[in-house]
């Protein structure tokens, strides 16, 4: 697979994953700890993805995915969240 075809790839996951789904759960009018509860899971999901797919990150240590996926679980948390407010209250 070129590289290329791996951005891209992981480019529309990302946004399938931070804005899409927890649009989804606003949809549906999910509670507020599903959010967060989906922001941790889908943090550890890419963050796994990202170590399985790039060589770069194949070699990190515990620390390091933990951090990883931290970052991922934050950055979900927050534009997904507004992702989740935006559907809250165009329903």
């Amino acid at each position: 697979m070129d590289v290329s075809d791996d951005f891209w790839t992981d480019a529309g996951v990302s946004i399938i994953a931070v804005l899409a789904l927890p649009f989804y759960l606003g949809y549906i009018h999910a509670p507020i700890d599903s959010m967060i509860e989906y922001a941790i899971v889908a943090g550890i999901g890419l963050a796994l993805g990202e170590r399985l797919v790039y060589a770069f990150y194949r070699n990190d240590n515990a620390a390091e995915f933990a951090f990883n996926a931290g970052l991922r679980a934050l950055a979900v948390l927050i534009w997904g969240g507004f992702s989740f407010v935006m559907a809250l209250w165009l329903v």
